[in-house]
């Protein structure tokens, strides 16, 4: 009804493509403007707009949780990263702690000063898309390294981390 008040005939709804469709805001967002705006008044831009590379990390990042129950989640990404913002704010959701920066020593850094960090029996470390593997390497190392200082043994798997055959193919969008 406000809507209508204010004048605005059409409305659509565009989100980033590193926010999921699922995205708790979006979701609100999309039912409240369904519920006060009919078609054709109301229009998703396509509902299942992620990239690539986005969705297959974040779903990577939510079996990892569902999968192993990590007691805290390290996230390797940029500053600027919209797709590693996404990725702390799903972890995020979970509970838990999570940590991220973007180079292995600065996040060992913050990994080292949080007690629940160095308490956890589990942690689960991911990575945005922008993140290179010899900086995943190193932060894996260094994970094992503190957990073999502090008298834990260090099991790594890596195959639910990142489809690698499909994410090379992306290529970006045509325009109309």
């Amino acid at each position: 009804d406000a809507i209508h008040r204010s004048g605005l005939h059409k409305i659509a709804l565009v989100r980033q493509t590193t926010i999921p469709g699922n995205d708790p805001d979006i979701v609100r967002l999309h039912t409240m403007l369904r519920n006060a705006l009919p078609e054709p008044e109301f229009h998703i831009a396509r509902e299942g707009g992620e990239c690539y590379a986005t969705q297959n990390r974040q779903e990577s990042l939510v079996r990892g949780i569902e999968q192993y129950h990590p007691q805290a989640v390290l996230v390797l990404t940029a500053s600027n990263s919209s797709n590693g913002r996404a990725l702390v704010r799903t972890a995020e959701s979970y509970g838990g702690p999570v940590l991220y920066a973007e180079y292995p020593d600065e996040l060992m850094e913050l990994v080292e000063q949080s007690q629940a960090m160095r308490s956890a029996q589990a942690v689960l470390l991911v990575a945005a898309a922008s993140v290179i593997q010899p900086v995943i390497d190193s932060a894996i190392e260094q994970i094992c390294s503190l957990a073999e200082s502090l008298g834990r043994q260090c099991e790594v798997q890596l195959p639910w981390l990142i489809d690698k055959e499909r994410e090379p193919e992306l290529k970006p969008p045509r325009l109309p």
